[in-house]
């Protein structure tokens, strides 16, 4: 008989022992079923709070760098503005494109002030030129409409998104300002722009999320606003990337571009980045936090093993004469070997099934009072990766566990397990 013929046949033979002592079976797949959950919401749980940390990291600007050109130099505690100032723009963008990592883009922004005429009268509007290097740059959860899109931002479109405050402020402040807002015009300067999506106001402004905001193509937006006061007067190239641990190495590269485009960018360009330190100990803080559960869910997983290795002991003690038979009718050690590690793997295979499902709720409602108890937005992640480590660690568990038994009753003599009582 082949292997796999060997594999199929103990799995039936330990579905079969199985059945034959239920009880036994699930006191052993109880260890696995408390084990697996407790590893599978840990997993989920950490996963959620991992995501909503990333998304504090990103509003906070911790997963992006800005070039700035520099205008003013400081002289004897003076302000002077530099006679030929430096400033990045659209080529920058499309140059530094290049050198981006998949997980990378760039945006060209600027933040200005526009007036608007408004419900009849005059209202200043927070106008935000953009030039985006990808789709959904700006990482924008719209609550009705669409984003601009890479291509209208180049073209100079005569789009915009705004936020929400300046959408009640259009068109009445009512539940429905957002949907209705679509698809109307506003005028900043001299251009009317079509209103193609609208955006939560903290998402949108940041700093600024009381005022009426605009998002607008580049040029657009800089020909009919000036510069805002209490934000950068000069436009800036921002960096960002989908995980926020590689902006040391994302910097690193940026650096080396601007070093082999001018090799006194240190004289003519300003890097803005948040403190790398936060980050780092935010990094360590998750995992310290990922560790200390893992251990904790490996102790119980541990525990339900040796359960597992008893009940296997006890079996193959209770069965030292059917062991016997089977030997002496042409049963090979391997057969025997396979036949109780497949027995093992079969508990921790319906533990783990069973306790995954367990685990998973677990987690949701974990996740649910910690949203009702904090107010952070935490939900339970489902990953590929944390169904497939509850899975390794099943058959890990198995055949750790089942090695000593299956061996055991593997090594067993057939004349002295026949005539054993």
């Amino acid at each position: 008989m082949s292997f796999a013929g060997s594999v199929r046949v103990a799995a039936r033979t330990g579905l079969t022992a199985m059945r034959a002592n239920p009880v036994r079976a699930a006191l052993a797949t109880l260890g696995v079923i408390i084990g697996s959950g407790a590893l599978v919401s840990v997993l989920a749980v950490s996963d959620g709070v991992e995501k909503y940390a990333r998304e504090r990291v990103s509003r906070q600007g911790f997963d992006r760098i800005t070039i700035r050109g520099l205008t003013e130099d400081v002289i004897d505690g003076q302000v002077v503005a530099r006679a030929k100032p430096v400033f990045v723009g659209p080529a920058d963008l499309e140059a530094v494109t290049a050198v981006l990592q998949p997980t990378e883009h760039a945006v060209l922004n600027r933040v200005g002030v526009a007036l608007s005429t408004i419900g009849g009268r005059q209202r200043a509007v927070v106008a935000r030129g953009i030039m985006l290097s990808a789709p959904d740059s700006l990482g924008q959860s719209l609550i009705a409409g669409r984003a601009l899109t890479p291509d209208e931002t180049r073209a100079d479109a005569a789009v915009a998104v705004i936020n929400l405050p300046l959408a009640r402020a259009l068109v009445g402040d009512t539940a429905r300002a957002a949907a209705r807002a679509l698809n109307d015009s506003i005028i900043i300067g001299e251009r009317a722009l079509r209103i193609v999506g609208v955006v939560a106001a903290e998402e949108a402004s940041g700093p600024l999320a009381s005022a009426l905001t605009l998002f607008g193509p580049f040029a657009v937006t800089e020909a009919a606003s000036m510069p805002a006061r209490g934000t950068p007067a000069t436009p800036g190239l921002t960096i960002t990337t989908t995980q926020a641990e590689n902006v040391r190495a994302m910097r690193s590269r940026v650096e080396a571009w601007l070093a082999s485009r001018d090799a006194r960018w240190h004289d003519r360009y300003r890097i803005e980045a948040r403190a790398e330190s936060q980050l780092v100990d935010l990094q360590r803080a998750m995992l310290v936090f990922r560790l200390l559960m893992g251990s904790i869910t490996g102790i119980t997983l541990i525990v339900g093993g040796i359960g597992i290795m008893n009940v296997l002991l006890a079996s193959v003690a209770e069965r030292t004469r059917e062991i016997g038979i089977r030997k002496a009718v042409g049963a090979r050690k391997r057969d025997i070997l396979l036949q109780f590690l497949a027995e093992s793997v079969t508990i921790t295979g319906v533990g783990s099934a069973v306790g995954t499902a367990l685990g998973l709720g677990a987690a949701y409602v974990l996740t649910a009072v910690m949203r009702s108890q904090t107010q952070a937005i935490v939900h339970a992640a489902t990953t590929v990766q944390t169904l497939a480590i509850s899975a390794l660690m099943a058959v890990f568990v198995g055949v750790a566990f089942g090695c000593y038994p299956a061996l055991r009753a593997a090594r067993l003599a057939p004349i002295d397990a026949i005539h054993t009582e």
